[in-house]
């Protein structure tokens, strides 16, 4: 017989184990690549903004020999000390030229030349220097080079203008610094006004270029509006990664900024060549996870085979021996709790054949976790005892067929046993048409105990009503049936001979168990007073009579239930069906 199709079994294991293989690579290779690639975005943009930073100083520094001399002037008291700072400005390095232009008290403007005396008398006239502008860089024909100009207001006591100081620098001399910077020369960077008009371009493409965002580029727009808001930060394209990432820095002695732009395949080339190198490996890995998987596949098969070859035993009755274990891996662990299952079935069938003598199969299971039960003897202990019998079956079988007996004796107990087993009752034995049973306080109180063994009688006699019912449709007589309950200690055990034995219980409690069960009319219910004591507050009582018994010398007071309550025994509220409270 072919138990199963080991090409399918290779191509599920290959399936179940390169699936989640593939799915693990794929998802770690594709979260470290976002990963990385955040990661080396920010660091160009760390990168950038300190190369921006830089640059800006170099710009700084070079236009802030000027304008300090500048502060100078407004700050000396004598001429002398105007007209050396005012040399030392056109002896600094990139100085094309400086000029005073001044007003006259008519508004005109006039230069500087003239008399000493009256040279002397212009200077003595502004108190105050401010610098109101710092021009685009123009081409000077004079000069023959692109010039920045520095214009300073000269103001006199009255903070009005008396003349404007007019300072041109050497705008390549201004760039020199920067001109040199190896980024500078080789990737796309710029220098834009207040305006947004263009004042140098490193890239040819954007010779032709006058203004940021005149094209309508979405990164150049974003820096637009970038610079007028940070004095520094960065940019990033549209796209996912961006197609172009920028980085800019506002001049604080100019109002200037500069740009440094990078496209974003360039940035990310590393990260693009592991991902490559990834993915390859990941493919070479997953064909030698394959080729390992057939080279041993067929180990597994064998097991397996093994395994279900001993099933098709096990089904037709023969259990064997037990299989041999070759690993420790899960084919071996399998191997184990094969092993076990066979022997919790040879542990069933011990149930079944060992102990089919026992009325109760839960018994039965408790007493094979301990084989030392199955001795005879016993221990004593406090229980609850229920004893029912039909009231006038005697007579009545009498009357009936005995296949109608029968048929209605096995309904009656089928009815009874089942709520007898709800309520974790054990059966003790069945005498002719009654039934004895037993609730064991395992795991709670015997209040507790009691109370659900009282809940037990009230739903058999409940139950009598719907096993009438039934019994009037098939042409059958009606029954009734009386229950006495009692609680006290007796023997727990193991009663008879080696040959057979009967786990059961046996003392004075079980005897006026039956006593008070005599007392019971049909459909009533009587308990001991042990019992009363027990359930008292969650038992309605009908009646209490004092009744004589056998075996006992004086009266015992039995009390008749009524119905159930609500449990409160500690636990949780439980409401227990039957008859009406």
């Amino acid at each position: 017989m072919k138990f199963f199709n080991t090409k399918t079994l290779q191509r599920k294991m290959m399936l179940f184990l390169l699936l989640p293989v593939t799915c693990g690579l794929i998802v770690t290779g594709l979260v470290g690549f976002f990963y990385v690639r955040k990661a080396m975005l920010s660091q160009w943009e760390e990168s950038a903004l300190l190369k921006l930073e830089r640059a800006a100083h170099y710009i700084n520094m070079r236009l802030s020999l000027p304008i300090e001399r500048i502060k100078l002037i407004s700050s000396a008291t004598d001429i002398m000390t105007r007209q050396i700072l005012l040399e030392e400005i056109k002896n600094l390095p990139g100085i094309s030229e400086v000029s005073i232009d001044w007003k006259t008290p008519y508004g005109d403007k006039t230069n500087h030349e003239g008399s000493p005396h009256h040279l002397n008398h212009k200077m003595m006239r502004f108190h105050g220097t401010v610098i109101s502008k710092i021009t685009a860089p123009d081409f000077d024909t004079d000069a023959g080079h692109r010039v920045v100009t520095i214009l300073t207001s000269l103001m006199d006591n009255s903070n009005r203008e008396v003349g404007r100081l007019v300072v041109k620098m050497k705008f390549d001399y201004l760039m020199e610094d920067i001109s040199k910077l190896g980024w500078w020369q080789s990737d796309m960077a710029c220098l834009v006004a207040e305006d947004g008009t263009y004042l140098l371009h490193t890239n040819m493409e954007m010779r032709n270029r006058a203004t940021l965002a005149d094209n309508e580029s979405y990164i150049e727009t974003k820096l637009r509006s970038a610079i007028l808001e940070n004095n520094s930060g960065t940019v990033m394209g549209s796209g996912h990664p961006p197609d172009m990432v920028a980085g800019y820095h506002s001049l604080s002695m100019a109002p200037w900024t500069i740009i440094l732009y990078a496209p974003g395949n360039k940035i990310l080339a590393p990260i693009v060549r592991f991902q490559i190198y990834y993915f390859t490996g990941s493919f070479s890995l997953i064909f030698f996870i394959l080729f390992l998987i057939r080279l041993n596949v067929g180990n597994i098969v064998d097991s397996i085979k093994i395994l279900s070859e001993s099933a098709m035993h096990v089904a037709s009755g023969s259990y064997g021996d037990p299989i041999n274990r070759k690993s420790d891996d899960e084919i071996g662990q399998l191997i184990v709790n094969y092993n076990s299952m066979v022997q919790g079935l040879k542990e069933r069938d011990f149930i079944r054949n060992t102990f089919g003598r026992y009325m109760d199969e839960d018994v039965a299971r408790d007493l094979l976790k301990k084989p030392e039960a199955i001795k005879l003897g016993g221990d004593k202990r406090e229980v609850v005892t229920l004893m029912s019998d039909i009231r006038g079956f005697t007579p009545l079988s009498e009357t009936l067929a005995p296949e109608q007996t029968i048929r209605l004796l096995n309904n009656y107990f089928g009815h009874m046993i089942q709520i007898i087993k709800a309520h974790r009752g054990i059966i003790v034995d069945f005498v002719g048409d009654a039934v004895l049973a037993f609730f064991d306080p395992t795991g709670e109180s015997i209040r507790a105990t009691a109370f659900r063994a009282a809940c037990c009688a009230v739903e058999m006699q409940a139950e009598m009503v719907r096993f009438n019912i039934e019994m009037q449709s098939k042409g059958l007589p009606s029954l009734e049936m009386g229950i006495g309950m009692n609680a006290g200690e007796v023997i727990v055990g193991n009663i008879g001979s080696e040959s057979r034995v009967k786990y059961g219980i046996v003392g004075s409690p079980v005897n006026l168990t039956h006593r008070i069960q005599e007392q019971a009319k049909g459909n009533e219910i009587f308990v001991s007073e042990s019992i009363f004591n027990y359930v008292s507050g969650m038992i309605n009582f009908k009646r209490c009579v004092s009744a004589a018994v056998k075996g006992v010398k004086d009266p015992v007071s039995l009390y008749s239930i009524g119905g159930v309550q609500r449990q409160n025994t500690g636990g949780e509220e439980v409401e227990c069906n039957g008859l009406p409270a």
